[in-house]
């Protein structure tokens, strides 16, 4: 057997004595035009030896023109069954190199031409919008492709993400939205993490500000037109939300979001809300009385709202030695005293 380069640079095999008569002495390293082979060349009638009178035909040479330009295109790009197509374009004088060329933008205007770009385009969804953008660039772009599918799909079984939510489109999607293969694979590595660790209180909250059941929570993470930093957002507002409503102070997706890009943890919501729930008094009753957004905007240590519930705070319960008010500070520490403002 011998060893000869396709177009792309992937080295194939095929018999000794077809690489001799093919490509002579550039067999090994060149990708010279395939010579035209036509039905009488591999198709012999001859008389048998046991029947003078019968005659037979011999299989097709298992290395026909045909078969190694068809071979070329499915080791390359994986896209089987153009080799009619390709051996086609070879007679009227095309390299390999070009005949790929051809496939890949779609230059050959023929019927059998444009069937052959469709082939492509099902085998690389949205490649022509990939090339245009820049997304895929250089000498290879199929090769670029594959390689974001396959990390992509190697992600997904390693996370236990259902194949279903990997498939062409969704991954050209991915791949549209410039969301890298690295970043990708983060967010299957969240997904699985959440899937399970979510407690049960969470999950309602999610369902209440997003819509989202237990069983769409994979779904939720890789939603292909949803930003990475958007998804975080999200988790958090939910943590935040769920804190909220733990301590008896309840609040809606657009206050949970806000507190989440203020910068407000989870860890310091669960504080800031057992404050926030004491405070809820100071909403009404004789004297000076503090609003929700009051209270919110305390929870994130805004300092003109601090003081009016601190004032509040001293109005109704008298002032004790060093200041005697239900505040917190930004840590969202609870306690007797002065908030830091």
């Amino acid at each position: 057997m011998a060893f000869i380069q396709n177009a792309m640079g992937i080295t194939i095999e095929v018999p000794d004595e077809y690489a001799k008569t093919t490509f002579g002495a550039s067999r090994v390293t060149g990708t010279p035009r395939i010579p035209v082979v036509t039905e009488d060349e591999v198709t012999v009638t001859t008389t048998s030896p046991n029947d003078p009178q019968a005659t037979y035909t011999p299989p097709p040479a298992a290395f026909s023109a045909r078969d190694l330009l068809n071979n070329l295109i499915k080791s390359t790009l994986g896209i089987d069954g153009l080799g009619d197509w390709a051996l086609g374009l070879n007679n009227r004088g095309a390299s390999a190199t070009e005949i790929i060329q051809s496939l890949r933008y779609g230059t050959d205007t023929s019927p059998e031409g444009k069937a052959a770009y469709d082939r492509y385009l099902a085998a690389f969804p949205k490649m022509d919008e990939f090339i245009r953008t820049g997304i895929f660039a250089g000498e290879n772009p199929e090769a670029q492709y594959i390689d974001y599918r396959n990390t992509a799909r190697e992600a997904a079984s390693r996370y236990g993400v259902d194949s279903a939510l990997m498939n062409d489109e969704k991954i050209a999607t991915y791949i549209g939205n410039r969301t890298s293969a690295s970043e990708l694979a983060d967010r299957m590595n969240m997904a699985a993490n959440a899937a399970s660790t979510t407690p049960p209180e969470m999950l309602a909250t999610m369902q209440e500000y997003y819509n989202v059941t237990p069983g769409d929570l994979v779904s939720f993470y890789l939603d292909p037109d949803t930003t990475e930093a958007t998804l975080k957002t999200r988790y958090t507002s939910a943590q935040i939300g769920t804190e909220a409503l733990r301590q008896d102070f309840g609040i809606n997706k657009n206050e949970a979001e806000q507190l989440a890009m203020q910068g407000l943890s989870a860890a310091e919501a669960n504080k800031a809300f057992s404050t926030a729930s004491a405070q809820k008094s100071f909403m009404s009753g004789a004297g000076e009385t503090a609003s929700r957004e009051d209270i919110l905007k305390n929870v994130t240590g805004q300092a003109e709202a601090t003081k009016k519930l601190e004032r509040i705070a001293g109005s109704r319960t008298g002032r004790f030695e060093q200041g005697g008010s239900y505040l917190q500070d930004r840590g969202g520490n609870v306690g007797l005293g002065s908030a830091n403002t």
